[in-house]
C-alpha cells in the first residue's frame, strides 16, 4: 500500500540503532505517538514502542523489523497506534543508511498518518506559498517567482482535483414536489 499526498500527513522522522534497539526521535514525533520528548531525545526500546501498537498489528512490526535487521533495505509498514480509546493507522516507512559488515547498522524513517482525519492542510500549504511568493517578488528573484507560481498552480490544481472528487461522492437528490 502507498499513501499518496491527499491520503496521509507526516508526523516526523525517527533514526533506528539496530544493535542497540533504540527508536530515536524529535518532540513533535514523540508528542503525537505519545512520549515525552526526553525519551525521543535519548530513544526507546522497541519493545516499548511496540506497547503503543495495536495488538493485531505487533506480530507485523516484530516481522518487518527482524527482516530490516537482518537484510535493510527498506522497511514499509502499515500500523495502527493506540492511545487510551483512540487508534491511529500509521504508515512507517525507513531505509538502511548505514551497515557494518554486510549488517545493517541504522536506518532513517519517517512515519505518516494515514486516514480521513489525516489529510494535510491544504489551506495552510496554500498560505505558505503565497507567503514564499510575496517574499521572491519582494527580492526579485524571476526563477524563483516561477518556481512558487508553478507550485501554487500545482498546489491549485490538486485542491480543485480534490474537490471534484468529493462532489461525486455525494448522491444526487432531487425534490418532487
Amino acid at each position: 500500500m502507498t499513501a499518496d499526498f491527499h491520503s496521509s500527513r507526516y508526523l516526523g522522522s525517527f533514526r533506528w540503532l539496530v544493535s542497540k534497539r533504540l527508536l530515536i526521535f524529535g518532540e513533535e514525533l514523540a508528542s503525537a505517538i505519545g512520549f515525552e520528548t526526553s525519551q525521543g531525545r535519548t530513544g526507546i526500546d522497541l519493545a516499548l514502542f511496540a506497547t503503543i501498537l495495536h495488538p493485531d498489528d505487533q506480530p507485523a512490526f516484530v516481522a518487518a523489523t527482524e527482516r530490516a535487521s537482518y537484510f535493510g533495505g527498506k522497511v514499509d509498514v502499515v500500523l495502527r497506534l493506540v492511545g487510551g480509546e483512540d487508534v491511529a493507522t500509521v504508515r512507517i516507512i525507513a531505509s538502511c543508511v548505514n551497515a557494518r559488515r554486510g549488517r545493517p547498522a541504522e536506518f532513517l524513517g519517517a512515519l505518516h498518518l494515514l486516514g480521513e482525519n489525516a489529510l494535510p492542510p491544504l489551506a495552510e500549504m496554500a498560505d505558505h506559498l503565497c507567503a514564499a511568493a510575496r517574499i521572491v517578488r519582494a527580492l526579485d528573484e524571476r526563477p524563483l517567482q516561477r518556481l512558487v507560481d508553478m507550485a501554487l498552480v500545482e498546489l491549485g490544481g490538486r485542491m480543485a482535483n480534490l474537490e471534484q472528487e468529493r462532489q461525486r461522492e455525494l448522491a444526487a437528490l432531487a425534490v418532487v414536489g
